[in-house]
């Protein structure tokens, strides 16, 4: 039996802008009978972060790598009620009423109509919000029985009465799952989280970086302010003020010492750590005090976890250590797009019920990379950037290379499923030096400096570097944060947090053989079998998965090397002269426009790149030159910069490369070689570069 499990937002990504859209972090999954086949966020391929349209990129994938078809499919799972997707599609008729009124099997068959000219309506399976995310958590940890804690946002209602929920609790085992409580969107640790974390200028998305600020903080500071709008109830049950953002403003007036607002972008002060650390304090409160109960109800020693909050990393791993459960889950992929996965999993169980799926081992689902010989054809292509060999002992090279100090682009095997790097689409370094820390996050990430990083360590090699007594299982997917041994704190500098603490990902030769050896040659070479792990990314965009995202990405960072499958790539010299030499196009979702815009009193004529999803997901506009108008606007497949100035009589001067430059390393912007090689392009020097 074939499942198709997603993650969706109604619109196409080019029908209109994404504040109009109410899910997040779009994604598919393929399950076939008890394996999954395939997974893979919308965001990876389209490259809009968070992105909430028809996932389209991402059932493609899935289907093409199963070597299947849409007619293949026996279900496709959709994580919300059918009753509250009924409601949606009501309420989005009555936005707009050229659209009829429409059952939510009739608005979600919508796009795979459009799309691919198949009615999937008979063949679509619902499966209530915090359902999926349990179903993701449960029937993937391999345990018999265990708690079901799901906490996010908001969900649907999964009883069809319009009343959204914030998550639930439950217990789960081969013979069913009960839920033992629902919480209601007023206890929601997710709104309150990101509600609070605005005063300090952060917004949605931005919790794992507040997450990383609350060790630096006080939480003494703050606490009180925090008491005052929730309360421990008996019984597990807690209170959060409905009215909590405007006491929370009321409290912090009253404070002694006054917390200002604060912009994104502005300094960030003690007092911002300290708030930040009571706010974590609060969560974490909360959450033992919820967990505690139901351990001491239920008498069951196992805990799985999904939704939003379960990516908070240090709750996470005080869980872990605090031996209040004997085994604990955390669903690698806790956040929404995780929730096509549950989906998924819901519809095979309602299929198969007796059929348990297989325990959740590997995140490697993605896309893989093409064969050896095509990567070395598509580096060629990039030759007047890139030098690149290939390497006979690429584990051993690399090991050399992050030893002397390198920070490398490692990109092996097929794409990671969620929003960890677990040594497939990854940027590597040396953990020793406490300078790393700095250089990565300023050069490269482009992101705050308290920002912290991930170890990487070989499996039966943790209890020598850190204090993480128990089984290692659940700490594969770089989710749990425990203590770096005192010893080993200095020493570890790039990866030991402020508070000595560090989020370590477990990595097992049968799980990824060439990452495994990576590591081994380092400890061979250091005698630390330990590297430095962060994303491959930088702060405009999703982690890389093609071969053209890690080109892109190591062109416009400091990285010193990028290795791709057996190839070690490094920049040839002032890659700005190349520019010219490349094509020039925008992406499906942005558009070029021209306007005028008020400027002192009077408007004068004004050219934009306007994206059309949301500033929540990225969005937003961004002037250009009139001379890059003209370009974007005339450019086409094959033709370089070079060519197309030539054709407009525009000067490609100093002035005009650096907005392309800078506009690449935003990605508005995608530069590729262009099949026909400038007749320039031998000499830098020779195109005329002007001021």
């Amino acid at each position: 039996m074939l499942v198709l499990g997603i993650n969706v937002g109604p619109a196409l990504e080019t029908q209109y802008s994404r504040e109009q859209n109410f899910a997040h972090d779009a994604a598919a999954v393929l399950l076939q009978d008890s394996e999954i086949i395939a997974a893979v966020e919308e965001e990876r391929l389209n490259r809009i972060k968070h992105c909430n349209a028809f996932p389209k990129r991402a059932i493609d994938f899935c289907l093409l790598h199963a070597n299947k078809t849409l007619a293949n499919i026996d279900r496709i799972a959709i994580n919300l009620s059918e009753q509250d997707g009924t409601r949606y599609a009501q309420l989005a008729s009555l936005e707009d009423t050229t659209v009829p009124l429409r059952s939510a099997r009739d608005y979600f068959s919508t796009n795979f109509l459009e799309t691919y000219g198949i009615d999937v309506a008979s063949r679509l399976e619902f499966c209530p919000h915090h359902s999926a995310h349990a179903w993701s958590a449960f029937a993937l940890s391999g345990l018999e029985k265990s708690i079901v804690l799901v906490l996010d946002g908001a969900g649907d209602s999964g009883r069809g009465d319009g009343k959204s929920l914030s998550g639930l609790v439950g217990v789960a085992g081969r013979d069913g799952f009960e839920i033992l409580r629902n919480l209601t969107v007023e206890q929601s640790l997710g709104h309150l989280y990101v509600m609070a974390i605005k005063l300090i200028g952060y917004d949605l998305f931005d919790e794992y970086k507040v997450m990383g600020l609350a060790p630096y903080g006080d939480p003494n500071r703050f606490r009180g302010v925090f008491q005052q709008i929730y309360r421990l109830e008996d019984f597990g049950q807690y209170y959060i003020s409905p009215t909590y953002v405007e006491e929370l403003f009321v409290e912090l007036s009253k404070n002694k010492d006054y917390l200002p607002p604060r912009r994104k972008g502005d300094h960030i002060g003690q007092i911002h750590q300290d708030f930040a650390a009571a706010l974590q304090e609060a969560i974490e409160l909360i959450v033992f005090h919820v967990a505690k109960h139901f351990r001491n109800t239920t008498k069951i020693d196992c805990l799985t976890y999904a939704g939003g909050v379960a990516h908070n990393c240090t709750l996470n791993g005080k869980l872990r250590n605090s031996g209040l459960f004997k085994r604990i889950f955390v669903q690698p992929a806790a956040h929404d797009a995780g929730c096509a996965l549950g989906a998924a999993v819901y519809a095979m169980n309602k299929a198969f019920p007796n059929v348990p799926p297989a325990q959740l081992h590997t995140l490697y689902l993605g896309p893989p990379l093409p064969t050896t010989d095509s990567i070395a054809q598509r580096l060629m292509q990039w030759s007047c950037m890139l030098n690149f060999a290939r390497s006979q002992n690429i584990c051993r090279e690399a090991a050399e290379l992050l030893a002397r100090d390198s920070v490398i682009g490692w990109v092996q095997g097929r794409s990671e499923f969620g929003p960890r790097s677990l040594g497939n689409r990854s940027i590597l370094a040396d953990p020793r030096p406490a300078e790393n820390k700095a250089r990565i996050n300023q050069m490269i990430k482009k992101r705050e400096g308290y920002r912290p990083f991930a170890p990487s360590i070989l499996d039966g090699q943790v209890d020598v570097y850190f204090d993480a007594p128990g089984p290692t299982d659940n700490l594969l997917f770089m989710n749990m944060v425990v203590p770096v041994k005192e010893s080993w704190r200095a020493r570890l500098g790039a990866i030991t947090h402020v508070d000595a603490t560090a989020r370590i990902h477990v990595v097992r030769r049968a799980d990824n053989e060439r990452y495994w050896q990576l590591l081994s040659e380092f400890g061979a070479i250091t005698g630390i079998p330990i590297l430095l792990n962060t994303s491959f990314n930088n702060n405009h965009e999703p982690i890389v998965d093609s071969i053209a995202d890690a080109i892109s990405c190591f062109l416009t960072t400091d990285l010193t090397h990028l290795i791709i499958d057996d190839y070690i790539v490094t920049k040839t010299p002032e890659i700005h002269f190349r520019i010219p030499d490349m094509t020039i196009s925008t992406r499906a979702s942005i558009k070029v426009t021209a306007g005028y815009k008020l400027k002192q009193s009077q408007f004068d004529r004004s050219w934009t790149l306007e994206t059309n999803y949301g500033r929540r997901f990225g969005g937003g506009t961004r002037e250009i030159s009139q001379d890059l108008f003209k370009i974007l606007t005339t450019c086409s497949p094959g033709t370089s910069i070079l060519a197309i100035c030539a054709s407009l009589s525009i000067i490609p001067g100093l002035r005009l490369i650096d907005e392309i430059y800078d506009l690449w390393c935003k990605r508005f912007i995608i530069l590729e070689p262009a099949t026909a090689t400038s007749p320039f392009s031998d000499s830098p020097n020779s195109i005329g570069l002007s001021v």
